[in-house]
């Protein structure tokens, strides 16, 4: 992102989306929502009140060390407009339903949200605060492709993980070349992708060694969606190729599972096709650093 275009950013989030901001920054930190406010004195009630100004995430409260878009802060605001009088200002400490209450006059939109946290992944000062378990996450620094109204890629890692065992028998060479400890190989990948993909149903991934049906169909891997099949095209290819086709094929079973896929909704350069290729991209690449022996 050029320097032009991050100022001109992070001003949108100066100026009135602070509580789109901190939910997105929460999202990726985990840490707790807060929000600074003017304390003043309620003559109508007699008693002291609250007038909010500044949703952000906190570090800690006791230190009132706390992260907004400009990065890291230390005790209170001092640009905090009020419309009273107010005597002193206190960090309290709110949840997400609370910030969107006290902040907005109408209901956040997600798609801001997702283009706040895309812009906290790109911010040098707010990255190290990024929960690192979200980092394996296929969403992780990906940009959201929306499909119907939401986000697909939160749609796909949000889902409650299963745990799943594939044994051997999920995998089918379909000719004797194929190799027994490349067949496991497969099998292993395939468990560690569907979990992270959270899969309903297990497709069975089909290893074959038939040239004519890839150069017939100009491709190296295919799946109807419902059939609970994959076909792969394994002759000649390094295994970090074959997995990177066995998973783009599963980003469509898990598609297929959200009903996204709609007929002629797949073709070459299409969303369908572009969300495939970026998640199995993100997803071959935290494998293959905890698995390096898949690059031959």
């Amino acid at each position: 992102m050029r320097a032009k275009e991050f100022i001109i950013e992070s001003k949108q989030y100066k100026t009135g989306l602070c509580d789109v901001f901190a939910i997105a920054l929460h999202e990726l930190t985990s840490l707790p929502l807060g929000g600074w406010a003017g304390i003043y004195y309620d003559d109508l009630f007699d008693e002291e009140a609250q007038e909010f100004c500044h949703a952000c995430v906190v570090l800690s409260f006791e230190n009132k060390e706390w992260l907004d878009v400009d990065g890291y802060h230390k005790g209170a605001p001092d640009n905090c407009m009020f419309n009273n009088q107010v005597d002193r200002v206190e960090l309290f400490p709110l949840n997400k339903t609370e910030v969107s209450e006290l902040f907005t006059s109408c209901d956040l939109d997600s798609t801001q949200i997702q283009q706040a946290k895309q812009y906290i992944l790109k911010h040098p000062s707010l990255q190290k605060y990024v929960n690192k378990n979200l980092q394996e996450d296929p969403a992780y620094g990906l940009p959201t492709l929306d499909k119907h109204r939401y986000s697909v890629l939160d749609k796909l890692v949000k889902s409650a993980h299963q745990r799943r065992k594939i044994t051997s028998k999920a995998i089918q060479s379909l000719d004797e070349e194929i190799d027994d400890n490349k067949a496991a190989e497969v099998a292993k990948a395939v468990e560690w992708m569907c979990k992270k993909l959270n899969i309903t149903q297990i497709p069975t991934i089909e290893l074959s060694m038939d040239t004519d049906e890839a150069q017939g169909n100009h491709h190296t891997g295919g799946h109807v969606p419902g059939s609970g099949k994959i076909w792969v095209y394994a002759k000649n290819r390094n295994l970090v190729d074959i997995l990177r086709t066995v998973t783009h094929e599963l980003v469509h079973v898990k598609q297929h599972e959200l009903d996204m896929i709609e007929p002629d909704s797949s073709y070459p350069g299409s969303p369908i096709e572009a969300q495939a290729d970026m998640i199995a991209g993100k997803l071959i690449k935290i494998y293959g650093a905890r698995n390096p022996h898949i690059f031959e």
